[in-house]
């Protein structure tokens, strides 16, 4: 363990988070959403990816699910393929919404595996919402396509900043709450 981790301080050292590192703003359409925080999702002391949320600037605590604009973009560290990602995100939005709001979102799975691409180092995927036209997905620059819905949006956007988030750290990260490091 210590050999481990003598080698990978090094690493470490490099991949120090700064909000510097990210753009303090994202332009979605006329509209200039401001960084709200970074995250950072480490496994075992090696960086799996980071994270920066993005919402409109008078958009207040607790609305961050409710039908705002609002974009996610992840640069990813690690190789996930495209299945495991679908999956992984289905399971995740389940655990954020009822019942009902999760068979009402059923329909639209499969477009979303369709989304998803597979992850490799270096990949930056995000999600941008749009009230009125969508969850938009973005690989690598290059838009994928886009999913219908508030109700979409709100479910996996929660993935992330939700009740039952894929880690709460990295949510008190994103939305600002707790400085990454």
């Amino acid at each position: 363990m210590l050999a481990f981790s003598l080698c990978a301080a090094p690493a470490w050292a490099r991949w120090h988070l700064d909000r510097r590192d990210f753009n303090s703003d994202f332009q979605l359409d006329k509209l200039d959403l401001k960084l709200r925080g970074v995250g950072v999702k480490t496994l075992f002391m090696m960086r799996l990816f980071v994270a920066s949320f993005y919402l409109l600037p008078d958009t207040s605590r607790g609305q961050e699910l409710s039908d705002v604009p609002k974009h996610l973009e992840v640069r990813f560290y690690t190789y996930i393929p495209a299945a495991t990602f679908t999956n992984f995100t289905i399971n995740h939005m389940r655990d954020n919404v009822s019942q009902e709001e999760f068979n009402g979102l059923r329909n639209r799975f499969k477009r979303m595996g369709e989304l998803f691409p597979n992850i490799v180092f270096g990949d930056v995927f995000s999600l941008t919402y749009k009230p009125g036209q969508g969850t938009t997905f973005v690989h690598n620059g290059v838009a994928s396509g886009t999913i219908e819905g508030a109700d979409f949006a709100k479910a996996i956007f929660a993935t992330w900043i939700g009740p039952r988030p894929i880690d709460n750290i990295l949510k008190k990260q994103v939305l600002g709450l707790e400085k990454a490091g």
